[in-house]
């Protein structure tokens, strides 16, 4: 009976360890939806879609005198611009 009482308390020691560490990683996690962040910060986050892109880089284009050759370049510069970046 005394060997039961001591697992008993061996065992309930392990286990308030056990949440004692738990509660240690559990720690407050960043705001990762754009509900949690400031209005800046939530849309330099957001990731443009393709149609979007491909809306300002002809943009871009056009502002370039519709000059062919530079389609990369118009659509990278466009991904930086949407981005914030």
């Amino acid at each position: 009976m005394a060997r039961l009482t001591q697992r008993k308390a061996a065992g309930s020691q392990w286990a308030n360890d056990k949440n004692r560490k738990t509660r240690a990683l559990s720690a407050p996690q960043p705001a990762t939806t754009t509900a949690d962040l400031d209005e800046t910060t939530a849309h330099a986050m957001r990731i443009p879609d393709h149609n979007e892109i491909a809306m300002r880089a002809f943009e871009i284009y056009l502002s370039r005198g519709q000059w062919p050759g530079n389609d990369l370049e118009d659509w990278l510069q466009a991904e930086r611009q949407l981005r914030g970046h």
